[in-house]
C-alpha cells in the first residue's frame, strides 16, 4: 500500500492508521498481509480519514499468492510476509 498526503498532520493519522496493519517498507509504503475482513476494515478506517481531504490519497495493490512466492528481497528485513490471505504493497 502507498500513500501520498500532503498534510503533516493527517499524513502521521494515515500512517499510524495503517502500521496497525503491516510493516513500513519506506516513508509512504507499506506492506500488509492480512484477511479480506481486516482488509475491508482497513479500507473503513482509511476512507473515513481521507473523503473530502485535498492531496490525500492511498492506493492498495493486492498480490496474488503466486506473486509472493516469486517476491526476491535483498539484505535482511525480516519475514515481511505473513501467512494470512492478502498481501499489499
Amino acid at each position: 500500500m502507498a500513500y501520498d498526503v500532503s498534510d503533516d498532520a493527517l499524513r502521521a493519522r494515515v500512517a499510524e492508521l495503517i502500521d496497525d496493519y503491516g510493516v513500513r517498507i519506506q516513508e509512504s509504503v507499506f506492506e500488509c498481509s492480512m484477511e479480506d475482513m481486516d482488509y475491508a476494515r482497513l479500507r473503513t478506517r482509511l476512507s473515513a480519514e481521507l473523503v473530502g481531504q485535498q492531496g490525500a490519497h492511498v492506493r492498495f495493490y493486492p498480490v496474488c499468492g503466486q506473486c509472493v512466492r516469486g517476491i526476491v528481497d535483498i539484505g535482511d528485513r525480516g519475514d515481511l510476509r505473513g501467512s494470512k490471505g492478502w498481501v499489499i504493497v
